[in-house]
């Protein structure tokens, strides 16, 4: 198909082709979003985390707990004012923002964010009771 085509427009369509390698290439090497890989823990159940009564759904939530990196980002990237004496040890700093609760424990050395998503409006709900 190139051969029967007239010099100039072979050329252009040669180019095109480098042009696109080059550029699925480039792309391919491009890491999406700067996504990174997580720690944590997660469960499908209901609204009630604690006790809940034998009636209710327990596929209604999805709630996620964060550990390492990902809550220590979290952590920091939520605009709350840190409290202490929210959950945990004395000490310990706490930041909460609509359902996400995210803790800095031990000083700064370890963090937990802990949030739940209500699987049919995808609201996002607290994923922790303190």
């Amino acid at each position: 198909m190139i051969e029967s085509m007239p010099p100039v427009t072979r050329v252009e369509k040669i180019m095109k082709i480098i042009l696109a390698i080059a550029a699925l290439t480039f792309a391919a090497s491009v890491p999406g979003a700067d996504y990174k890989p997580l720690q944590g823990t997660y469960m499908v159940g209901g609204a009630t985390l604690i006790d809940p009564p034998e009636s209710e759904a327990q596929d209604t939530h999805f709630y996620v707990d964060l550990e390492g990196n990902a809550a220590r980002e979290l952590y920091e990237a939520l605009k709350a004012k840190a409290e202490a004496g929210v959950c945990g040890e004395p000490g310990d700093m706490t930041k909460r923002s609509g359902g996400v609760q995210c803790t800095m424990a031990k000083g700064g050395k370890e963090y937990h964010c802990a949030f739940g998503v209500e699987l049919r409006t995808q609201h996002v709900v607290s994923g922790v009771v303190c």
